[in-house]
């Protein structure tokens, strides 16, 4: 598969050719990830704010250098445009991945992977995201669970809906399991948080590009990480479905991704 130097394959990048300025690459990113033009505004609107924040931001600071604020103070101001600065090369990241995708210029490498492993790395890139918001983060896992799948983008669709689990969980844990499953079963992850929740009349708009629902407000980011696990999820033949809410559980949100059962290495290449 294509990659960044990082292995990520949302770093892989096309060259620019006739485009010449960010929003007309923001404009091709858009139309290939969603296939609706009329997103482009919206896209454009959201990036901008989070670009407007940073320029502002800096600004700010940078008038402190003659008259010197708090060291409290520089230290909030630097942490919000860090955060704006990640929300917006996730949101390009996330926008360029889908349209990879979807064009099919990334190439899908099917083999047998261990499913209790992958997730475990995946978290494991996570704790320091954790860690940061003071949640617990745990993987409940037997020694191995074996499909077919690509390793990489199997590993980026896990770790968007992870990174959206801690990004809405104020307090508590997120909870990574892949059960046990009866042979020939198709193998699942599920990914547990305590945080917000999500409404019942939000619940098919989750994966929608550029939607923010009740929780997200107060919060940096364009609605583009689930959006990406979505189209991740299609290419790979996975499943991923919003669990019902469950009286045993302290609120929060259940997502599960299901691993399609059977061996797709014959078929190494997409489209």
């Amino acid at each position: 598969m294509d990659t960044g130097a990082n292995g990520d394959p949302s770093q892989h990048r096309d060259t620019p050719g006739e485009h010449t300025t960010p929003f007309d690459l923001l404009r091709a990113a858009v139309d290939s990830s969603t296939g609706e033009r009329d997103l482009y505004s919206v896209a454009r609107h959201e990036f901008s704010n989070l670009i407007s924040g940073i320029t502002g931001l800096a600004g700010i600071l940078l008038r402190t250098v003659e008259q010197p604020a708090p060291a409290e103070v520089r230290g909030r101001q630097l942490k919000l445009i860090l955060n704006n600065a990640d929300s917006l090369q996730g949101a390009l990241d996330n926008l360029l991945l889908a349209g990879h995708l979807r064009s099919g210029a990334t190439t899908v490498r099917y083999e047998e992977v261990d499913l209790s492993d992958l997730v475990r790395q995946t978290v494991d890139r996570s704790r320091a995201a954790a860690d940061d918001r003071s949640l617990t983060l745990t993987v409940i896992s037997g020694p191995q669970a074996r499909v077919v799948t690509d390793a990489s983008l199997a590993g980026a669709l896990i770790a968007r809906i992870l990174d959206n689990a801690i990004t809405f969980t104020d307090s508590g844990a997120v909870t990574v399991t892949v059960p046990d499953t009866a042979p020939g079963a198709p193998r699942r992850v599920e990914i547990h948080d305590t945080g917000r929740g999500v409404t019942s009349g939000e619940r098919d708009d989750l994966t929608r590009p550029f939607f923010r629902g009740q929780a997200a407000a107060g919060s940096t980011g364009c609605g583009l990480g689930l959006h990406a696990a979505s189209v991740i999820a299609e290419v790979l033949g996975c499943g991923i479905e919003l669990a019902a809410e469950e009286p045993t559980r302290s609120g929060g949100t259940t997502f599960i991704v299901t691993f399609p059962v059977g061996d797709r290495r014959g078929d190494q290449e997409r489209p």
